[in-house]
């Protein structure tokens, strides 16, 4: 007989983690998590893990607001200290249309209790006196955003889950799902077949493969980004935030003694092959001594690829799929599953339960795509 459970899940990063945890929190601990490496090591390790709440839509903001309030009480909660680091979030600009429409988002934001504010070059030069604005229109910072540590956060939830009674299967990948009579029946792997009704894609940049599997196409396009820290550097004054440079395409925050530079790469890689590129690394340096020169003097001292998992209007896919009934699709968060993750868990446990959730998340609806069924 196959292993049953009321509901599998199907991916163990950040957001598959947080999912299992909302649903055994809401009584529902009948759950299994599948896995098809190690928790947490997948595009949740990779990231940045930034926790920002400057979006240009409601649904997002207010996700960002209640993910926010959950990692403040994270460690009192789950018993794990998130490493939260609230260092702000500053958004550079480098054209006048650009920059309009930040203006726009301020006051979305400020209207919803965020306290973003519109900056001009030289306000962004005495936050940062080593920093070149020459070719600024301006910047937006929100003090309360930051990052937090990806391994903390996911490793919390996963242990909170499991003392609730939730099941996690690592290194058990899935080959296909089994669908009854346009319904959910139960999911096949390498390792056993596990009955269920409800199977929920928390896959990441595997969504679209997993959506195959019962017959669904999920836009979700799994593209590289790469990352790389510096060697412990301390020549960059004040206390800087988590920059988003949209000026000039790159993003950077302090890690540890050093810095830790995006460098915002999206090379698509369709069956989610990893491969470092260290050709990247050129056009990063360029535009990272671009902004700070004195970065000239840094060494790189590692670097790691990563997939994203892009939907085409860079918003997640939230919520019950029309069919096959039971399949419900928590992906494409397009670099915010982890900033997002402790709303979306709350969320599907609502969709799962109640049949209803608190915040309206129709924008995130997957019937917005054409998902065609076989």
């Amino acid at each position: 007989m196959p292993e049953s459970a009321q509901v599998v899940i199907i991916g163990g990063g950040i957001v598959g983690c947080s999912i299992a945890y909302n649903l055994a929190k809401r009584g529902c601990s009948d759950v299994i998590v599948l896995e098809k490496g190690i928790l947490g090591q997948g595009s949740t390790a990779k990231s940045q893990g930034g926790v920002r709440q400057q979006f240009p839509w409601e649904t997002e903001i207010r996700m960002s607001q209640e993910s926010l309030r959950f990692f403040l009480g994270f460690k009192e909660e789950l018993g794990t200290d998130p490493d939260l680091h609230q260092v702000g979030y500053l958004f550079l600009y480098g054209s006048k249309e650009d920059i309009a429409r930040a203006r726009a988002d301020v006051m979305l934001q400020r209207s919803l209790g965020v306290e973003t504010d519109l900056l001009t070059p030289q306000q962004v030069q005495a936050m940062l006196p080593d920093a070149r604005v020459d070719d600024l229109t301006g910047a937006t910072f929100c003090p309360s955003d930051g990052f937090l540590g990806p391994h903390e956060a996911t490793q919390g939830f996963a242990r909170g889950a499991k003392r609730l009674g939730v099941r996690f299967r690592e290194e058990t990948e899935v080959t296909g799902i089994n669908v009854e009579r346009g319904h959910i029946a139960g999911v096949v792997t390498a390792g056993g077949a596990f009955a269920t009704e409800i199977v929920v894609n928390a896959a990441g940049p595997f969504a679209a493969m997993v959506g195959r599997m019962a017959g669904v196409d999920i836009p979700v396009v799994p593209k590289l980004r790469h990352i790389f820290v510096t060697a412990p550097f301390d020549g960059i004054r004040g206390d800087m935030p988590l920059i988003i440079d949209q000026a000039l395409g790159f993003s950077c925050r302090r890690e540890g003694p050093g810095i830790l530079l995006n460098a915002f790469d999206a090379t698509p890689s369709p069956e989610c092959h990893i491969r470092m590129d260290w050709r990247v690394l050129p056009d990063l340096v360029r535009k990272a001594t671009r902004r700070f020169p004195m970065l000239e003097e840094a060494r790189i001292m590692n670097g790691w690829a990563g997939l994203r998992e892009i939907t085409p209007d860079e918003r997640a896919i939230l919520g019950w799929l029309p069919e096959p009934r039971g399949f419900l699709c928590a992906v494409g968060f397009s670099g915010h599953g982890l900033m997002h993750a402790p709303a979306t868990g709350r969320l599907v446990a609502e969709l799962i339960l109640d049949g209803k959730t608190h915040l309206d998340i129709g924008a995130l609806r997957p019937e917005r795509f054409l998902l065609n069924s076989r």
